[in-house]
């Protein structure tokens, strides 16, 4: 059986080390490793048109270079996914689920909200 890891990422500082932890574990467990990033809403538009905080190409970049980061440290298994959320939280855990994940990775801020 393959393990698999979600790691949620951003751009805050404490996704870099989330995503560090992520494909460290990979290596160490040979398991498949798959980048999620979850676009978010921030203004829902009374014409029905969300705006997202993240531009595509953005996104793309952001993950490519999760990517390249992760088969430089020797993990093979690596998948980028992203979405387009009105709630984060419940985009992970369904992405989650979906990939049958065995562990879910993480940052947090250290804020309380």
């Amino acid at each position: 059986m393959v393990i698999q890891i979600l790691c949620a990422i951003d751009d805050a500082p404490h996704s870099e080390t989330a995503a560090e932890f992520a494909i460290d574990l990979a290596r160490q467990l040979s398991a498949r490793l798959i980048f999620h990033m979850a676009n978010p809403a921030v203004l829902p538009s009374p014409r029905g048109t969300q705006v997202y905080l993240w531009s595509d190409d953005y996104i793309r970049s952001y993950l490519d270079e999760a990517l390249r980061r992760a088969r430089r440290a020797g993990v093979d298994q690596v998948k980028c996914e992203t979405e387009r959320a009105t709630q984060v939280a419940a985009s992970i855990v369904a992405r989650a689920d979906l990939h049958r994940a065995d562990f879910i990775v993480v940052g947090a801020s250290g804020q309380a909200r």
